[in-house]
């Protein structure tokens, strides 16, 4: 089954069928957009109690981690879980939460809408995030974060977790903004959790030794609720998944029509889309939608695709459906700064009646510049490189181990759950036959979290900065 529906296909944020891998997991599905159900919040988040103590994030405190990720952006100078007991419920108060960047960018959203928002107290706390708010940040800057394991206990299997973790740290937009997020695990319990995670590597110096992060303590939360909703332990659904809940948790819609999607932090990095174009036998022209994703999955069982290029012409290609009475075609119109592709390492077998995995060697480049023939017109092309390989080792769907290699610099590390290492480019490059995730960026790139770049908002945003609060 094709992963992007055709002309008939809702224009949401829709889910697709395709193949997972994982550990103890059965065929899963797909992700390729965000989902619409928004996740309860729970409370009570744990902390690590080995972790350092990071000074509050944002502009406050000097020397916090968040200063350390500011830094970066600027040139160098020379299943099942295993169960972990609550702590006790917090007290609960009245007192108000501090706002966030989320309050910050959901505020300039109403702006651009068109709301009244001149006594809104948000208003007033528009100048402590100037770094964000102000112009472009890196997609990904100068890595100043400690190289650390993550703790897989017995019996809990979250290799899956700890790998999609180290796979997101480089990124340094992702972590400005987390660094600019308040904890509040009742409206933010995606972004409050993975801000806690971020400070145990981000309040250690870059090349200082440290233990393994107890990553899942920090997590326990929201992948109780991702084995709740029945899921397995497959790193590409927990990546969606987790991308999924930072969307639901700010995402905005200035342009009220029903056919734009909404606007989020994660869709501005990890964001494309695709457009989908099917025509009738006799037509002249083409019924067109568009679907947004945040990962995109490709087929890899053709005999054909022997490469990440291979799979993108496959993916791209023209086909005939419903008897040859209609012609498909996918080209993508919008191409993210953060390319997230998930190989189909798995497919149903109907004679079995089972999934089994797709055991073939695929190279994949470490610097990546998509086709123009893959793009539609109106598509600006973007010149990746390679930042993480997440790894599928295993005979069978149902029992394997994940580990993850990434680029730190110039510099790439093995993170095997505790154990770290060293490895050469080359090194790299030879995963062939356990390759499941590739993730690229557009290194050289800025992004920008603004909702909009209407004069209304950018009329504030000058008004804020220029007041005796900036």
């Amino acid at each position: 089954e094709q992963m992007v529906a055709g002309a008939d296909a809702a224009s949401s944020w829709a889910r697709q069928p395709s193949g997972r891998a994982g550990h103890g997991e059965g065929l899963s599905r797909a992700s390729n957009g965000y989902g619409a159900a928004r996740r309860p919040a729970p409370a009570g988040w744990g902390h690590e109690a080995s972790a350092p103590v990071a000074s509050r994030p944002g502009p406050a405190g000097r020397g916090s981690w968040a200063d350390k990720v500011k830094a970066a952006t600027s040139p160098p100078q020379s299943t099942a879980c295993a169960e972990v007991r609550s702590p006790p419920p917090k007290k609960v108060t009245d007192q108000p939460k501090k706002p966030s960047i989320i309050d910050a960018l959901l505020f300039l959203a109403r702006v651009a809408a068109g709301e009244e928002v001149d006594n809104d107290p948000i208003r007033a706390q528009l100048p402590r995030f100037r770094k964000l708010l102000g112009g472009g940040v890196e997609v990904v800057g100068r890595a100043v974060y400690a190289r650390r394991g993550i703790k897989n206990p017995s019996q809990a299997n979250c290799c899956y977790a700890n790998c999609v973790i180290q796979g997101l740290l480089p990124f340094t937009a992702l972590m400005m903004l987390l660094s600019n997020c308040s904890p509040d695990p009742d409206r933010h319990p995606f972004h409050t959790s993975f801000l806690k995670v971020a400070r145990t590597f981000y309040s250690q110096k870059p090349d200082q030794t440290a233990e393994a992060v107890n990553a899942l303590e920090i997590l326990k939360h929201v992948i109780s609720r991702w084995q709740e909703l029945g899921a397995m332990q497959d790193a590409g659904e927990f990546l969606a998944y987790i991308l999924d809940g930072m969307h639901e948790e700010c995402k905005w819609q200035v342009d009220g029509r029903s056919n734009v999607p909404f606007g989020s932090p994660v869709q501005v990095l990890f964001g494309g889309v695709l457009r989908n174009a099917v025509r009738a036998r006799g037509a002249r022209s083409d019924s067109v939608s568009y679907e947004p994703f945040n990962v995109l999955s490709l087929p890899i069982d053709s005999p054909q695709v022997n490469s990440v290029e291979d799979a993108l012409c496959a993916f791209t290609a023209t086909e005939t459906i419903n008897g040859g009475e209609f012609t498909k075609s996918v080209r993508f119109q919008e191409m993210p700064h953060a390319l997230v592709i998930t190989l189909q390492r798995f497919s149903y077998d109907a004679t079995r009646g089972a999934a089994s995995k797709i055991k073939k060697e695929l190279t994949y480049p470490m610097e990546l510049q998509v086709d123009p023939a893959h793009l539609a017109p109106e598509c600006q092309s973007r010149a990746y490189e390679l930042l993480a390989v997440l790894c599928h080792t295993g005979l069978s769907i149902d029992s394997g181990h994940y580990y993850a290699l990434v680029r730190y610099d110039d510099s790439w590390y093995w993170y095997d759950d505790e154990i770290v290492s060293k490895v050469s480019a080359s090194e790299v490059a030879k995963r062939t036959y356990d390759v499941y995730i590739l993730i690229y960026a557009n290194r050289s790139g800025k992004v920008s979290f603004l909702p909009s770049a209407s004069s209304r908002v950018a009329e504030v945003l000058r008004a804020a900065f220029a007041g005796p609060g900036a």
